[in-house]
């Protein structure tokens, strides 16, 4: 399991407005957490609907090979999850989606200044 792959994802229980049941999630945590951990960082993915785009969310077309529809990078959802979690590989997300997705997640933890 590398950064940048994506994952069918068990996320269930749930509590509030958790993302919930079974969605892709991309990979997000370090190389070496994801070769020696059962534990990993994933941002969960939504089919993307009409509507506001976050600054912590990232668009990844349907023409990316991991996605079956237009979907949402929830990089305010940030989650640690045990890979027993994953039900299935999708593939992996392209080196530029995931630098967006890279510059969404340093927004949703306060880590560089608002643009």
């Amino acid at each position: 399991m590398k950064r940048g792959d994506v994952f069918q994802t068990r996320f269930g229980p749930v509590e509030g407005s958790e993302p919930d049941g079974t969605r892709p999630a991309v990979v997000v945590s370090h190389e070496s957490l994801n070769q020696n951990s059962p534990v990993v960082i994933v941002v969960p993915l939504s089919s993307r609907r009409p509507g506001r785009i976050y600054l912590t969310q990232v668009v990844i077309p349907a023409s990316e090979p991991a996605v079956d529809v237009e979907s949402v990078a929830k990089c305010e959802q940030v989650r640690a999850v045990a890979t027993s979690r994953f039900l299935r590989p999708r593939g992996s997300i392209s080196a530029s989606i995931m630098a967006e997705i890279d510059r969404a997640l340093l927004r949703s933890m306060a880590l560089v200044p608002r643009p």
